[in-house]
């Protein structure tokens, strides 16, 4: 699915190596991505609609990965 960046998210990545960057979707939906930090950095992606791999829904959001 693909998601505009909007920047840091609230929620803090438990996992090192790994940010958590917070972005919408087209239906402005928010989603967590996961980020390796090794990868890409991570405020790179502020502004851009990057694809993403949905790992899993919460209530509010839904959580996913660079894909």
């Amino acid at each position: 699915i693909d998601v505009l960046v909007e920047g840091l998210s609230p929620r803090q990545a438990t996992k090192p190596g790994i940010m958590q960057m917070q972005g919408r979707t087209d239906k402005n939906v928010i989603v967590n991505i996961d980020v390796k930090t090794q990868r890409v950095m991570p405020y790179s992606l502020v502004g851009q609609i990057v694809p993403v791999k949905i790992i899993r829904a919460r209530a509010h959001s839904l959580a996913g990965a660079l894909s």
